[in-house]
């Protein structure tokens, strides 16, 4: 016994223009919905663009009024305290003489910027046998440089000041009996002091009095630094060379 069974199936009427048309419309629907994505997004991308724009213009306005105020108003400023900062170190002489228990030697007259030769020349101070030499003053209260003002004085240059700093004594140790050999320190300006048979001194607490080689290095950094400035501020009127 055999059966039959006849299927028949129908296909909706759909012809190639249709489907052709259907395709276009969905993707005329898709670069739509792109084209309005993207506008979207774009414009808060466009907003914060121009913003940073009219931001960095802000800043670089100001940053070119600042340099020209400081041109106009302190570098002059500046340019005079320097000149009289190198003045002042080039006349201001120190006297040093080698103690070595009751032998005092006859003392010798430097300048900061002569000392700072002493680094790298090859003088008698340069030697290393008196880097561990320690720093002691005749007098209490001593400064090798009316510090206060240019320390107080605020168009100083920072990187001068700081140099100038490790010079100033804010206190003293009084009554300091060396056990070995040192330096005495005599500033020009002083009378006078006979220390033959001196007994005790006075140390400074300023980093650069340390001892000798620090002293010489901290003078030769304070000499770099005002070299610098004033190569770098070489156009200035009026800068001395």
């Amino acid at each position: 016994m055999s059966f039959h069974v006849k299927c028949s199936l129908s296909f909706p009427d759909v012809t190639i223009s249709k489907l052709q048309g259907c395709y276009n419309l969905t993707i005329n629907l898709h670069w739509e919905v792109y084209f309005h994505a993207s506008k979207f997004l774009f414009m808060p991308v466009l907003l914060c663009a121009i913003a940073l724009f009219i931001l960095l213009t802000w800043f670089s306005v100001l940053y070119i009024r600042k340099k020209n105020y400081f041109k106009k108003h302190i570098l002059p400023l500046q340019v005079i305290v320097v000149n009289a900062l190198v003045e002042d170190l080039d006349t201001s002489k120190i006297k040093l003489s080698v103690c070595a228990g009751s032998d005092v030697e006859s003392p010798q007259s430097f300048n900061l910027f002569e000392i700072a030769r002493f680094v790298d020349e090859n003088y008698r101070f340069s030697n290393e046998i008196y880097d561990d030499y320690g720093l002691l003053f005749t007098k209490d209260n001593t400064q090798i440089l009316n510090f206060d003002k240019y320390i107080s004085n605020p168009v100083l240059p920072k990187d001068i000041k700081d140099e100038l700093k490790l010079f100033y004594n804010k206190e003293f140790r009084s009554s300091v009996k060396p056990s070995k050999p040192f330096f005495k320190i005599d500033l020009s300006h002083e009378a006078p002091v006979n220390t033959e048979n001196t007994k005790e001194f006075c140390e400074g607490t300023g980093e650069a009095f340390e001892n000798w080689a620090t002293f010489k290095e901290s003078a030769d950094n304070l000499e770099f630094v005002i070299d610098q400035w004033i190569k770098e501020n070489s156009g200035s009127e009026h800068l001395e060379a």
